[in-house]
């Protein structure tokens, strides 16, 4: 029987499903229907967005939006989490397959393979050793690269360079050829999307106490304002007071409001591109035709026909080069990043290692559908929160300071007593904007409560703001399983089989002002000035990084890294020491010793015990931060003490933890003595046996030579 539950728990955390499967709910089933749709109408058009981007003929993005879906609902570990393509991932596939399909999808088999292999092998730590300011960088630069790609659609130019510093001269050399009506249609858009982002942050919010008419008109300006940035915190406060929770309609309309913003946007410009085209003139550039029907499923090909021959397999990989790298870690630091950033704004936990399996399968089987890489995106994460407390009779409304807790939860603040109010998470929508007995034990399961501001009462609001990602969208929606992944997949596999004819007449200028729209607030100009306060140093990593990935994406990537590890290595090589004189000289190491950081150790005790006017008795060595060492600082140590010793003077260690010490016994030092505390080792004097106070514990071995395997 143990061995049976082990095999079952074995399955459960393999296969995710079955951790959730046989509690599934005809609640969360509405709720989980609602995300999946909200998500598949955002995922259509940005999928046509992103293969752009890639370089990649316009089908190809919505190849890559469905396999992720299916494969995450099985294998994820996060409700909040949906796979596909991302304008980080396209601009790297941009950059390693070289606008050639074949290539495109080679890299995401190949990069499916390396994910599960480091899933397996559990080197999901690697990642760590990317730093935020190289993630900053990257992106920030990722931002302007993308916007300024996307300007010659704006402008209606053909055949201009992808590569940044040629795109930029060319496009200014050849700006004279504009297509004047990409340039209005495109501008319009822009402003449009502009104008709508700003209008949000001005429209009052409506009180529940409204008329259902003047809330019903509320509802549609804001649903056009907003789109996908404020999704839900107009229907936690409107809809449970327009709809009833069982009607249709009431999901529908949410779904409505997450889309309406960028739908509004494209679907007037393609109606004006229609117009044109019934009037028998076309001043626009138009997406095209895009191949009706499913994409076949087959290997990806290790080989490429060219004019001249055949490209074998081994070259297509040499031509790949870094990307190989660089594709599966951005992927992963993605995915992993934005799954960990949700799952502790909702309150459940992920498994990091199953997060890396999922993503490679995902990208394994995507590769048998067409895809190119897919992954999570760094949009997703929440660009702000806060909170304010309003007085009694008040509508909810201005955001101040941040929430104590539970931040990243679409809720309504309702007072419960004085200097106290619950929050209603979003998995429980019924709950929003109602009546209810706050004494009910069913309710209160759902919420926390949490102080309010010293001296304010009644009712205040929570406003979430997120970046334009379907992963935003299926947390705001409420999602509650992986599930709603299945219905956002069927959506686009609906749209490659009936929909892609309707396709023909969106302008590309128009997507490329979804484009610029949604990358844009990727830049961070803050970060430069926080780590000007915080610490200048990490600005070199972020420069670096910046700087050189308008060269090559992979150069800066591969370069911020690896300043990010210099810096890192030189910090152990040099860490802080303190040292107190006296007759007794204490050297206190600010942070482990590791054996980078021995000779920096040996200069600085014999800089202070053998060039002073008065020399010391003895030196102790402080190691209360030491956790660990290893033979070279043993090694080190032992010829400290030597060259002391000849000067008269002796080494004594204080503090030591149990593995450092356990080493130092082990390695048999000669006249080795240690303290339990500094304290004992400057009553004794240092290493002065048989001085006052408490005896040191010694080692009288004359030997040494350090014996071989000396660390167990």
């Amino acid at each position: 029987m143990p061995a049976a539950g082990a095999r079952c728990a074995g399955l459960r955390r393999r296969l995710p499903v079955l951790r959730w499967l046989p509690r599934y709910s005809l609640a969360w089933l509405q709720l989980d229907l609602m995300a999946g749709l909200t998500v598949g109408l955002t995922v259509v058009p940005q999928a046509l967005a992103y293969a752009e981007v890639a370089g990649l003929p316009l089908q190809y993005g919505l190849y890559s939006s469905f396999m992720g879906c299916f494969v995450y609902c099985f294998l994820g570990t996060a409700k909040d989490v949906t796979l596909g393509p991302t304008a980080i991932m396209s601009l790297l596939v941009s950059s390693y397959a070289f606008h050639e399909p074949v290539y495109a999808i080679l890299l995401t088999f190949l990069s499916g393979c390396i994910q599960l292999a480091m899933g397996l092998l559990h080197l999901g730590f690697l990642l760590d050793f990317i730093s935020c300011p190289v993630i900053k960088g990257f992106t920030s630069a990722a931002s302007i690269t993308i916007s300024f790609n996307q300007v010659k659609n704006i402008l209606g130019l053909q055949g201009i360079p992808r590569q940044f510093f040629l795109q930029v001269y060319e496009t200014l050399r050849r700006i004279g050829e504009t297509r004047a009506g990409d340039a209005v249609l495109g501008l319009a858009c822009l402003a449009v999307l502009a104008g709508l982002r700003a209008m949000k942050s001005r429209l009052p919010r409506a009180a529940c106490m409204e008329s259902l008419v003047a809330r019903l008109s509320y509802l549609i300006v804001w649903t056009s304002a907003t789109g996908l940035e404020d999704l839900g915190s107009l229907g936690t406060q409107l809809l449970p007071s327009l709809l009833p929770p069982w009607a249709p309609g009431r999901f529908i309309t949410v779904a409505l409001s997450t889309t309406a913003r960028n739908a509004l946007v494209v679907l007037f410009a393609g109606l004006v591109a229609y117009s044109f085209q019934v009037m028998g003139s076309q001043p626009l550039t138009l997406t095209g035709s895009i191949p009706q029907g499913l994409p076949a499923f087959q290997l990806p090909r290790f080989s490429m026909a060219v004019p001249n021959g055949t490209i074998p397999f081994r070259s297509m990989v040499e031509d790949m080069g870094v990307g190989l790298a660089v594709v599966p870690l951005m992927g992963l630091l993605e995915t992993v990043a934005i799954a960990k950033a949700f799952a502790s704004q909702n309150d459940y936990r992920i498994d990091p290692n199953q997060e890396l399996l999922a993503l490679g399968f995902a990208n394994v089987l995507g590769s048998f559908v067409s895809s190119y890489p897919i992954t999570g995106s760094f949009g997703r994460w929440v660009a702000g929160w806060g909170v304010e407390p309003q007085p009694a009779g008040r509508s909810p409304g201005l955001r101040g300071d941040r929430a104590p807790q539970d931040l990243g939860r679409k809720a309504v603040w309702t007072p419960v007593g004085p200097g106290a109010c619950v929050l209603v998470p979003s998995c429980h929508p019924q709950l929003l904007g109602c009546a209810w007995d706050l004494q009910q034990p069913s309710v209160l399961s759902h919420c926390s409560a949490v102080p309010l501001q010293a001296g304010s009462h009644g009712l205040a609001h929570v406003s979430p703001h997120w970046g334009l990602t379907g992963t935003a969208v299926n947390a705001q929606s409420g999602v509650c399983t992986p599930a709603g992944g299945l219905v956002t997949g069927a959506l686009v596999l609906l749209s490659l089989a009936y929909l892609t004819s309707l396709f023909y007449y969106i302008p590309k200028a128009a997507l490329a002002a979804v484009i610029i729209s949604a990358v844009v607030p990727m830049f961070d100009a803050g970060i430069f000035r926080t780590l000007w306060r915080v610490k200048r140093l990490d600005l070199v990593p972020l420069c670096v990084t910046f700087l050189l990935c308008f060269w090559e994406v992979q150069y800066g990537i591969v370069a911020g890294v690896l300043v990010s590890g210099i810096l890192l290595l030189y910090s152990i090589a040099r860490p802080p020491i303190k040292v107190s004189e006296g007759d007794v000289l204490l050297v206190q190491l600010g942070s482990s010793l590791h054996f980078p950081a021995m000779e920096c150790l040996r200069d600085a005790v014999c800089s202070h015990a053998l060039a002073a006017a008065s020399p010391p008795r003895s030196v102790v060595l402080d190691c209360c931060h030491i956790s660990s060492i290893d033979y070279t600082v043993v090694v080190g140590l032992a010829e400290l003490r030597q060259e002391l010793r000849k000067h008269g003077l002796s080494l004594a260690f204080c503090s030591l933890q149990d593995p450092v010490l356990k080493v130092l016994l082990s390695a048999d030092l000669e006249g080795f003595q240690h303290f339990p505390s500094w304290e004992e080792a400057e009553r004794c004097g240092g290493a002065e046996a048989g001085g006052g106070g408490t005896a040191p514990f010694t080692s009288t071995s004359e030997s040494l030579l350090l014996p071989t395997g000396l660390i167990q």
